[in-house]
């Protein structure tokens, strides 16, 4: 049973190592073809490229072990439908061992506390065991049916190696996460009076919609989001590391939590008492009033150069937006509304 104080985070082959090539070779060669790449990479022992969450998984075990594991103890799982014959097996040990040595990590743990290749199987039943809180993966389709499973969890595509590299290159520096409220934090319930207002009214009508919705219900929280869970327990981190600021004076924050949202200053009083009722610690809030967010995460990102920087967001909008600025490693998060779309 999955103690109070634990986050279990599972990654996709394909979101830590870039099996990209290899994958296409196998959906349109076969598995035959597929094999024969592997055998290339075990028989010549290459390593594989980072994939796009490599640098964010090595970031989290230096955040991990920095933490008192009575604050936040993190558990890693890779989850996969690979087939775990030798060849995959291998190419997937060497590259491993690699990273974690070139990072002067222990190799006696793989690196995942939980390994699991099903062959082809779904894995929704993987995640029942291993009580996923949060799932990366490099497909939103992965991503949007996980969710319908019950498993948060955030699409990171594979968008090309030279990229990977960067953000593999960054694994050092401290975590920021950039997160949008509604749909990702809180539920979308009030996102989707605004788009249904949106489909009769202009813009500033159904905005004024959405106001006094907000008003209205200022004093009910809203219930969580697809990752409210998971702000949750990494809030706890931002707690503590405010609590060691107050008390020696230094500022040296292993983990921000920045929430960025469309709302504007009119639609706080709601997102606050949700936060607070939740107890979810965050480091800072820019309601952006329906500007574009990528003037703020732009500004952001000069800010927080060579930190691991991630970009949580349930828009299609500001998630293919942000993809413009290559200093930030961005998600899709899917939720009730947006998985049809």
């Amino acid at each position: 049973m999955k103690k109070d104080n634990e986050l279990h985070i599972a990654f996709s082959l394909g979101s830590i190592i870039d099996t990209k090539k290899a994958e296409e070779v196998l959906e349109q060669k076969g598995v035959k073809a597929f094999q024969k790449i592997l055998k290339k990479h075990r028989d010549s022992s290459t390593i594989f490229d980072a994939g796009p969450s490599l640098g964010f998984f090595m970031a989290l075990r230096r955040l991990n072990k920095l933490i008192p594991d009575d604050i936040l103890k993190i558990r890693f799982g890779l989850i996969s439908k690979i087939d775990p014959n030798p060849n995959v097996s291998a190419v997937i040990l060497e590259s491993m061992k690699f990273y974690l040595e070139e990072n002067k990590e222990d190799l006696s743990d793989f690196g995942f506390d939980v390994v699991m290749m099903t062959n082809g199987k779904d894995t929704t039943f993987c995640h029942k065991v291993f009580d996923t809180d949060l799932m990366f993966t490099t497909s939103q389709n992965s991503a949007k049916k996980l969710f319908n499973d019950g498993f948060p969890a955030v699409a990171i595509p594979n968008i090309h190696k030279d990229l990977n590299k960067e953000f593999y290159n960054k694994r050092n520096g401290n975590i920021v996460l950039f997160t949008d409220y509604d749909g990702v934090i809180g539920d979308v319930e009030s996102e989707k009076v605004f788009q249904k207002h949106l489909s009769t009214q202009s813009p500033s009508g159904a905005v004024n919609a959405f106001i006094q919705h907000e008003i209205s219900n200022s004093e009910t929280p809203m219930e969580l989001g697809p990752l409210g869970a998971v702000m949750q327990k990494l809030g706890r981190i931002v707690k503590y590391e405010k609590e060691q600021q107050q008390n020696s004076g230094d500022y040296n924050n292993l983990l921000d939590i920045l929430v960025v949202t469309a709302r504007g200053g009119q639609a706080q009083t709601r997102l606050v008492r949700t936060i607070d009722n939740f107890n979810i610690e965050i480091s800072s809030l820019y309601m952006m009033q329906g500007q574009n967010k990528n003037d703020l995460l732009s500004e952001l990102g000069k800010l927080y150069q060579g930190y691991n920087i991630l970009f949580f967001d349930d828009s299609e909008i500001h998630f293919k937006r942000s993809q413009d600025l290559a200093t930030i490693l961005s998600g899709l998060v899917p939720n009730s509304d947006n998985i049809t779309k």
